[in-house]
C-alpha cells in the first residue's frame, strides 16, 4: 500500500513505551530520545493530538521523566498487550480522535512498535514511523523490523522528513512556530 503525504488534519502522534527500565538497554537511546522529544514538541506547537502508552508500568516503571515533562497534559495509557490495539483504552482513544494516520515514536521496534504497526495497518490506519525516534536493543532488531513493516505497508521516514511533510510550505504560521526545531 502506497501512502501519500501526511495531512496535519488527519494524524495523531503515538509516543509508545519510552520507559526507564527498557530505555537503559536500548541501542542509540539518546538519539532516539532527542528525536522523540522534538517530535512531541513539534506536535504540541502545531496542535496534533498526542497519545502515549506504557508497557506494564508496574514492572517496567513509568515513562522517562523527560517524556512525562513533555507530556504533562497527556494521560498515559498503561498496557500489557504488546500491540497498543490490544488495550481497549488505546483503541477507544484513537477511534474517538477520528484520525487515520498514526505517527509513531518509541520502543521497541521489533516488539511493541512492530505489533502496533501491523495491527494498525490491518485496521486501516496509515502507520508512519519516525526512524530516528524509534529503537530496539540492537541495530539488527530495528533494521529487520523496519524492513518487515515497510513491506507490510508502513511508511518509514526521518524526523526531518516528517516535519517538512506535515508543514508542506515555508511562510506559514506552523512553519514559524516550529522553525527553531528545524535547525540542525
Amino acid at each position: 500500500m502506497t501512502q501519500g503525504l501526511i495531512s496535519k488534519d488527519d494524524c495523531v502522534l503515538l509516543v509508545l513505551d519510552i520507559q526507564g527500565t527498557l530505555f537503559e538497554t536500548m541501542y542509540k537511546k539518546e538519539d532516539m530520545l532527542e528525536a522523540a522529544l522534538k517530535m512531541i514538541e513539534f506536535a504540541r506547537r502545531i496542535g496534533l493530538p498526542i497519545v502515549a502508552t506504557e508497557q506494564y508500568p508496574k514492572g517496567l516503571g513509568p515513562s522517562l521523566q523527560e517524556i512525562r515533562d513533555a507530556l504533562l497534559e497527556v494521560e498515559f495509557i498503561p498496557k500489557t498487550s504488546f500491540s497498543c490495539f490490544g488495550e481497549p483504552a488505546f483503541d477507544a482513544k484513537l477511534r474517538a480522535l477520528g484520525r487515520k494516520t498514526v505517527i509513531v515514536v518509541g520502543m521497541e521496534t521489533h516488539i511493541c512498535v512492530s505489533q502496533t504497526t501491523l495491527e494498525g495497518i490491518a485496521r486501516g490506519y496509515n502507520m508512519y514511523l519516525v526512524s530516528d525516534g524509534i529503537t530496539s536493543f540492537s541495530k539488527s532488531d530495528t533494521k529487520i523490523a523496519f524492513r518487515r513493516l515497510r513491506e507490510a505497508g508502513a511508511t518509514i521516514a526521518s524526523l526531518e522528513m516528517a516535519f517538512f511533510e506535515i508543514l508542506r510550505a515555508a511562510k506559514t504560521s506552523d512553519f514559524e512556530k516550529c522553525f527553531d526545531l528545524l535547525k540542525r
